[in-house]
């Protein structure tokens, strides 16, 4: 793999929500998210032999939930996330459609295993992003994007020397 491909992909996001501070070994947490996506792939169209470039951005709104196994005084924390945004298309350059008039916007699924730490390791682990609906609006052609990579959280104030002073 080239640097091209393995970092095809960004996605910035921000997270606001709630996380229980039960002293049991189970805890969970609710939040609304709201994410940029710059995607780039390629495609093959049908009668041509070279892949094309796609460059697609996109604006993702939802909400997620998961559970934390591990009590809040241990170190590390393994995480199950689940949840769905809404995707808009902010912008398309490539050759499957002429602008983000020809796409569609709908639901993506979004799934995750992580480990919680602290101080470096923060929330290191895998994602999943599964579109669930065909991005293209010409029926006969179908595009449903899957993105699977890693993912590293860094939450400000996680651990008390961390914490921000306004």
């Amino acid at each position: 793999y080239t640097a091209r491909e393995l970092f095809a992909n960004c996605h910035p996001y921000i997270k606001l929500g709630y996380q229980s501070k039960y002293m049991s070994n189970v805890n969970w947490s609710v939040y609304a998210t709201a994410e940029y996506a710059h995607n780039q792939f390629d495609s093959k169209i049908d009668g041509i032999t070279e892949y094309e470039r796609n460059t697609l951005d996109r604006a993702l709104f939802g909400g997620s939930a998961f559970l934390v196994f591990g009590g809040i005084d241990k170190k590390y924390k393994f995480m199950v996330e689940g949840g769905l945004r809404y995707s808009m298309v902010l912008d398309y350059k490539g050759p499957l459609a002429n602008d983000k008039q020809d796409l569609r916007n709908g639901l993506v699924g979004h799934y995750a295993i992580t480990v919680k730490g602290s101080n470096a390791i923060q929330n290191f682990g895998i994602f999943a992003d599964i579109n669930h609906f065909n991005l293209l609006k010409d029926d006969q052609s179908k595009l449903n994007m899957i993105t699977i990579g890693l993912m590293w959280s860094v939450t400000p104030g996680q651990n008390k020397s961390e914490q921000l002073k306004f």
